[in-house]
């Protein structure tokens, strides 16, 4: 008899077995489909949002989903994305490619090079430093700006390490605060001692309503 409904291994409902992908999202999947579509859609899409392209990966295995499930299980802005990034990933090759360094999250091949240092993005307009890789330092040449730069590294790389009671002291400082804090803000909970805010009852308790004498449902184990 035919399977009438299956669970997803993902979202964990049970769905027709259309809702399911006819073949594993990846060539080397030893198994059968056990993520719905709408899953293995959602993976995807997360995976170029952030703009990885190399391990999508399946979601029952270490499998790389092959181009065609990609393509399958992409709506059109997905899709359109995962252009731009497979484009960019070429354009990257080539030397004069720089990062939007905003963080807009394009790129671009600029003809100038480091003669003509100024990047100006065509994904959001603002200004990069071919040269340097940073936002562009209005009136401070890439010489400057790397002067400019450097006594604050030198400056950290000469710091001494600090010694052991000096980290102790600090902890210790704070664990002291904090416990001012807690006798300030908390009262002990009369069942399990446990503090608890003075404006409010106790989470970790509670009550069930029964015939005979009030009975108390521990509903979660005091933190460890």
């Amino acid at each position: 008899m035919a399977e009438r409904s299956k669970e997803c291994v993902v979202c964990a409902e049970e769905k027709a077995p259309e809702a399911f992908p006819a073949s594993p999202p990846s060539r080397s999947c030893q198994h059968n489909s056990r993520t719905c579509s709408d899953c293995i859609s959602r993976a995807i899409r997360a995976h170029i949002q952030a703009r990885i392209l190399t391990d999508a990966l399946c979601p029952e295995c270490p499998g790389v989903m092959s181009t065609p499930t990609i393509l399958r299980h992409t709506d059109a802005e997905t899709l359109q994305r995962y252009h731009e990034l497979c484009l960019q990933r070429l354009m990257q090759e080539e030397e004069n490619f720089v990062w939007c360094a905003a963080g807009c999250g394009s790129g671009q091949i600029h003809e100038g090079g480091s003669d003509q240092p100024i990047v100006k993005c065509a994904g959001c307009g603002s200004k990069t430093c071919f040269s340097c890789k940073v936002p562009w330092h209005v009136d401070v040449t890439c010489a400057e700006w790397a002067s400019f730069m450097a006594p604050t590294s030198d400056k950290t790389a000469k710091e001494p390490p600090r010694s052991a009671a000096e980290i102790f002291n600090e902890q210790a400082k704070e664990l002291r605060a904090s416990t001012e804090i807690i006798h300030k803000t908390t009262k002990p909970c009369p069942n399990c001692r446990w503090n608890i805010e003075k404006n409010g009852g106790c989470n970790l308790h509670i009550p069930i309503l029964s015939a005979g004498p009030e009975t108390v449902n521990v509903a979660q184990a005091p933190p460890a």
